[in-house]
C-alpha cells in the first residue's frame, strides 16, 4: 500500500510530487516532441490559431500546454473543495487528470482542447453555483458563454451545451428565462467573432467552414501504438470497476454530489457520443474525457478498502501502463 499511500495523502507535499511525475511524462516530448500531422493543426478554430500564432510549435508552445494542464488539474481539485462531491481532501483528481491527459505523446503539444477543457469546467462551476439559488441567476448565461468559448478553440466543445441544459435542468427550479440566456450566452462570443470579421474585411464563408469542417471532414489517425492500445484497454477495465464502486456509493451521497456525478457523466456521454459521432474527432478527445474519469477514479481509490491489495495492485498496473506507453513505445 506504500505507493498508493503516498498518493492518498492530502499534504501538500503530494501535489509537489504529482506534478513532478506529470513533468516527468512529457521529458520526452520536450527533447524529442512528435512530429504529427493532426486535424486542428490543419483545420484551427480562431482562437487556438490566435495561440498558435502566439506560442509557435517549439518549447514554448509544448511548456505552456503543460502548464495549462497542470492549472485544469488544479480546478479540478479546487471545484472539489468548493462543492466536496469526493468527501474526504484529496489531490488525486488532479494526479489523474495529467495523466491521462498526457498519456499519448501526439498529446503533449500546443492543444486546443486543453484550452477547451478549461472554459468547460468554468461552465460547469458556475452552473454548480446556482444550486439553491432561487432568484433568477444569469449564471446559465455566463456558462454557456464559456462553452462558446471552448467551441472557439476546439469545435466540438459546441455539444456541451447539452450539459448545460441538462444542469438548468436538474439544478434549477424552472425559470424559462434561463433557458433563454443559455442561447443567448452562447451566440454572444460568436456576435462578437462575426463583428470583428465584419470590421476587418474578412470572408464570413471561409472562417465559418473551419466550424463545420469539425462535423464532416473525415480524420482517422489510428492509436499511436499497440502498447497505448493496452493502456486503453486497462484504463477502460478500471473506469467500469470505478464506475460500479460508484454506483454502490451513489445513494449515500448528498444530493448536490449526486448531481455533479450525474453532470459528469453527462460530460462522459458527450465526449463518447462526439468520438464516435464525428469523423474528424480522434484520440485527442481524452484529454476532455479525462475530467470525468480522473473524479471516479479518484473516487474509487479513496473509498473501496474492501479489498485493497487488489487497490495496489491495479494502481501500480495503470502506473505501468501509462509510462510503458509514453516513454518505450
Amino acid at each position: 500500500m506504500f505507493i498508493l499511500k503516498i498518493f492518498k495523502s492530502n499534504q501538500p507535499a503530494a501535489v509537489i510530487f504529482m506534478v513532478l511525475i506529470g513533468i516527468c511524462l512529457w521529458l520526452k516530448s520536450f527533447f524529442h516532441p512528435v512530429v504529427e500531422e493532426v486535424f486542428f493543426n490543419n483545420h484551427p478554430m480562431p482562437l487556438f490559431a490566435l495561440l498558435r500564432y502566439l506560442l509557435g510549435s517549439g518549447f514554448a508552445s509544448r511548456l505552456v500546454a503543460l502548464i495549462l494542464l497542470i492549472i485544469t488539474g488544479f480546478m479540478l481539485i479546487r471545484l472539489n473543495s468548493k462543492y466536496i462531491f469526493i468527501q474526504d481532501r484529496t489531490y488525486l483528481p488532479l494526479f489523474f487528470m495529467i495523466l491521462i491527459a498526457g498519456s499519448s505523446r501526439t498529446f503533449q503539444q500546443l492543444n486546443p482542447v486543453i484550452p477547451a477543457a478549461i472554459f468547460i469546467l468554468l461552465a460547469l462551476e458556475r452552473m454548480l453555483g446556482t444550486y439553491r439559488v432561487d432568484k433568477l441567476s444569469l449564471n446559465p448565461f455566463e456558462a454557456a458563454f464559456m462553452v462558446a468559448i471552448a467551441s472557439l478553440f476546439y469545435a466540438p466543445s459546441v455539444f456541451f451545451l447539452l450539459m448545460i441544459w441538462i444542469a438548468v435542468g436538474i439544478l434549477r427550479p424552472g425559470y424559462w428565462r434561463e433557458w433563454i440566456y443559455t442561447i443567448l450566452g452562447f451566440l454572444m462570443p460568436y456576435l462578437f467573432l462575426y463583428s470583428y470579421y465584419y470590421l476587418s474585411g474578412i470572408n464570413f464563408s471561409n472562417q465559418s467552414k473551419m466550424l463545420l469542417d469539425f462535423m464532416y471532414l473525415h480524420y482517422s489517425p489510428g492509436i499511436p501504438s499497440n502498447s497505448y492500445r493496452m493502456f486503453l484497454v486497462f484504463l477502460t477495465i478500471l473506469m467500469i470497476i470505478s464506475g460500479l464502486a460508484m454506483v454502490r456509493y451513489y445513494p449515500a451521497k448528498k444530493i448536490l454530489a449526486r448531481r455533479t456525478f450525474m453532470l459528469f457523466f453527462w460530460w462522459f456521454l458527450t465526449v463518447t457520443g462526439v468520438f464516435f459521432l464525428l469523423p474528424s474527432v480522434s484520440t485527442e478527445i481524452l484529454i476532455l474525457a479525462a475530467v470525468p474519469i480522473a473524479f471516479v477514479l479518484a473516487h474509487f481509490f479513496m473509498y473501496v478498502k474492501s479489498r485493497s491489495w487488489i487497490q495496489e495492485l491495479l494502481f501500480d498496473l495503470f502506473l505501468g501502463f501509462l509510462f510503458y506507453s509514453a516513454w518505450f513505445a
